[in-house]
C-alpha cells in the first residue's frame, strides 16, 4: 500500500475512537472546571490544563503525527536514505 493511502486509511480507523475518548473525558472534566467552591481554585486550574492537554494530543494525534511521518518519509527518500532494499535469499 502506498503511504499516503496508508496513513489517510489509519487516520481514518483511528480517529472516532480517538474523538470519543477525547469527548468523553473533555466532558467529565468540566465539572471540575466549571467548580466553584472550597478548593476549586486548584482543581479549576488542574481541569483546564488537561482539557487543553487532551484536545492538543488529538490534534497531534489525527492531524500532526501523521503529516510530520509523510514529509520525513519523503524527504528521507529524496536523500537516498528511505529506499527500500529488497534481500533475496539464495539457497
Amino acid at each position: 500500500m502506498e503511504l499516503k493511502a496508508a496513513l489517510i486509511e489509519a487516520t481514518r480507523q483511528r480517529f472516532r475512537p480517538i474523538l470519543m475518548t477525547t469527548a468523553a473525558t473533555v466532558i467529565g472534566m468540566l465539572p471540575i472546571a466549571l467548580a466553584t467552591g472550597a478548593g476549586a481554585e486548584w482543581k479549576n486550574g488542574l481541569a483546564w490544563v488537561m482539557i487543553g492537554g487532551l484536545i492538543s494530543s488529538m490534534f497531534l494525534t489525527l492531524i500532526v503525527v501523521p503529516v510530520v511521518y509523510y514529509v520525513m518519509d519523503k524527504m528521507l527518500e529524496k536523500v537516498g536514505l528511505g529506499k527500500k532494499k529488497v534481500i533475496e535469499i539464495k539457497e
